[in-house]
C-alpha cells in the first residue's frame, strides 16, 4: 500500500522516484499526502503506533496532531489510550496525554483499557512529575473501581511502596506473585 501511495504520488506530483531501500522518502510522500486529509492523517498515526514502525520524529509530530484533533481522539477507548501515551511521552503535550486517559477511563469506564489509564496516570505522577499524593489517588480509583483486576495487586503495591517500609513492601508483593 505504502509503495502504491508513492507511485501515486509520482505519477501525480512529477517527483522523482526514492531508490528502492529508501523507506524514508516513502514515509514523506505518504505524510504530505496524507497532511491534506485529517481523518488520513489520524489513521497514519494510529497503524504506526500499533505496528511500531513510526520514528522519533514521527511520534513528536503524531502527539501535536493528536492535541490538535482531540474529537478524532475521543471517539474510542483505544484512541484515547494510544493518543494519551503518545502525549504522555512528548513533554510540549504531556497536559493532552493526562486529559486523554482521564477521559478515557471516565467516558469508557467498563473499557479493558480504564483500569490501564489509571495504572498509567499513577504511573506518571509519581514517576515524571513527582506527585505522590496525585499519583495515589489514580491508584487508589484503579483499586477501588476494579477489585478484580490484574493490576489491581500491583496498584496496592506501589500504594504501600508509596507509603511506608520499602522492604516489608517488596516482601509482601513478592509473595503474591
Amino acid at each position: 500500500m505504502r509503495i502504491f501511495v508513492a507511485l501515486v504520488a509520482l505519477m501525480v506530483f512529477g517527483c522523482s522516484a526514492p531508490s528502492v531501500g529508501s523507506s524514508e522518502a516513502v514515509v514523506e510522500v505518504e505524510v504530505d499526502i496524507l497532511s491534506e486529509n485529517t481523518d488520513s492523517l489520524f489513521g497514519y498515526y494510529m497503524n504506526g503506533i500499533d505496528s511500531a514502525l513510526l520514528t522519533g520524529d514521527q511520534f513528536r509530530a503524531a502527539a501535536a496532531f493528536f492535541a490538535q484533533n482531540d474529537s478524532l481522539v475521543r471517539q474510542s477507548a483505544p484512541n484515547l489510550m494510544k493518543a494519551g501515551l503518545v502525549c504522555l511521552s512528548s513533554a510540549e503535550h504531556r497536559l493532552f496525554g493526562v486529559e486523554f486517559l482521564t477521559a478515557l477511563f471516565r467516558t469508557y469506564p467498563q473499557h479493558a483499557y480504564a483500569p490501564e489509564a489509571l495504572m498509567q496516570l499513577g504511573l506518571f505522577f509519581q514517576n515524571e512529575i513527582n506527585d505522590p499524593e496525585r499519583s495515589a489517588n489514580y491508584l487508589r480509583a484503579l483499586v477501588d473501581r476494579y477489585p478484580t483486576h490484574p493490576l489491581r495487586a500491583d496498584a496496592e503495591a506501589l500504594l504501600l511502596f508509596m507509603g511506608g517500609d520499602e522492604n516489608e513492601t517488596i516482601k509482601n508483593w513478592l509473595k503474591t506473585k
